[in-house]
């Protein structure tokens, strides 16, 4: 009954935010090979357990204020909730390093009795950053230390992801765009000018700024014609946007290593603890095939696991739909088995 409560609250609050009680405070993760910033929710009259929240490539990284509206209310909901800070997830960029400063906080966290009094906790993470996070804790150690994980509209194969946000026009740019940022230096090299052409065009995206706030066309309008025309053929053509990876790729061999170790349905044969699956059915993103292909395979070895694709979620914000009732229901419960084990 209590977990259904919480449950309950959890879902009120996402829609509802409210601070209220909830204290927050600013504090560091100690771990062995340096520190990690972090914040820290609770209500003073908290339940032992912790959920670890981590923030998506979002514009404003680990400031995401969805996020934050997220951690009041999983803390709404009683639990002690704390937001690491992984620079290369605010920067944007794909990289293993990720993986191994999640695993590395990971441990730290499990240390840390005033924030971690079990010495285990729970993990909700969304979108590219919850294939990280489950490929962080497919360690037989880590994954001693986590009792269940929620990920919300994750990546399974990387160069699937690549291909699917490519390979479409009539998408939101956002996804294609940091592909461009980490990418292009492989292909033209280092370019200011192309740096902040991107970097505008994330923000405006990442900020919903209206066509008159918008930073991008002065930009563009006072870089080179060159740089102009890379940046419009990208935007607009598929089969450019192809070649232009399989040049980057071709370019740097480290990426055939890196992608190895960022395959998600390559890396899941320790993971024990329960899973849960959420994906938005009409993700524009990442397809919601992905956490199917997930879910396939860790219910090869492991039974504690549940997928739903749920028409309520796009690909970060929740939506309401003529079936809410039914749909919400599902989405209920998905969130329950969660709570239920964290």
């Amino acid at each position: 009954m209590q977990t259904i409560q919480q449950t309950l609250r959890f879902l009120f609050h996402t829609n509802f935010p409210k601070k209220g009680n909830v204290e927050v405070s600013a504090c560091t993760i100690e771990s062995d090979r340096g520190e990690f910033k972090a914040k820290f929710y609770h209500k003073k009259a908290c339940l032992e357990q912790l959920i670890v929240l981590i923030n998506g490539f979002g514009i404003e990284g680990s400031n995401d204020q969805r996020i934050a509206n997220l951690a009041y209310a999983l803390a709404q909901a009683g639990y002690r909730v704390l937001c690491p800070s992984f620079d290369s997830l605010n920067t944007l960029s794909i990289h293993p390093q990720t993986i191994l400063d999640m695993q590395d906080a990971f441990l730290g966290i499990t240390e840390d009795q005033s924030k971690c009094p079990e010495g285990k906790f729970s993990l909700f993470v969304p979108s590219y950053t919850a294939g990280m996070a489950l490929i962080a804790i497919n360690r037989q150690d880590i994954q001693e230390k986590i009792k269940s994980i929620v990920c919300v509209g994750s990546y399974a194969n990387i160069e699937s992801s690549i291909n699917f946000v490519l390979g479409q026009n009539d998408i939101d740019d956002y996804g294609r765009n940091i592909l461009f940022k980490n990418f292009y230096p492989d292909v033209f090299g280092t370019d200011n000018q192309l740096d902040q052409i991107v970097q505008s065009a994330l923000e405006d995206n990442g900020y919903k700024r209206s066509e008159k706030e918008k930073a991008l066309p002065k930009v563009l309008a006072e870089a080179s014609p060159a740089d102009r025309l890379i940046w419009d053929i990208y935007q607009r053509d598929i089969s450019w946007r192809k070649d232009f990876m399989r040049r980057a790729l071709e370019n740097n061999p480290r990426y055939k290593e890196w992608f190895k170790y960022l395959n998600v349905v390559d890396n899941l044969e320790h993971i024990q603890c329960p899973v849960s699956l959420i994906h938005g059915a009409n993700d524009l993103v990442i397809p919601s095939s992905e956490s199917a292909f997930i879910y396939r395979k860790i219910f090869e070895r492991n039974k504690q696991v549940q997928f739903l694709a749920t028409p309520l979620l796009d690909h970060g914000d929740i939506q309401v739909s003529s079936s809410i009732i039914n749909d919400g229901i599902k989405l209920f419960k998905s969130f329950h088995f969660f709570f239920k084990h964290a």
